[in-house]
């Protein structure tokens, strides 16, 4: 990954500042879909506790599931990212 934003051959400390700015507000959002994975995990489980209705729960479990599957890619496109960088340096 190149770190030389302006393209003058030489990586200034804003250059670097602003690269780890991006890294962390990466690694929130990472966080963030962790923790939202764990409140949907347990949301599906207060609502699998309640009288719903079979047919209400259905369409909770497959929304519920496609929730999740946007998290973990928005998680696994971090890890991703991050190594192949790791990588080309």
């Amino acid at each position: 990954m190149n770190n030389d934003l302006n393209n003058d051959g030489v990586i200034d400390e804003d250059e670097m500042e602003i690269v780890k700015e991006r890294w962390e507000t990466k690694r929130k959002i990472v966080w963030l879909c962790t923790f939202g994975m764990f409140l949907f995990g347990f949301l599906i489980t207060g609502v699998a506790f309640t009288d719903i209705s079979p047919e209400k729960f259905a369409v909770l479990g497959e929304m519920f599931g496609w929730i999740f599957f946007g998290f973990t890619s928005v998680i696994g496109a971090y890890f991703g990212f991050s190594a192949y960088s790791a990588k080309v340096k």
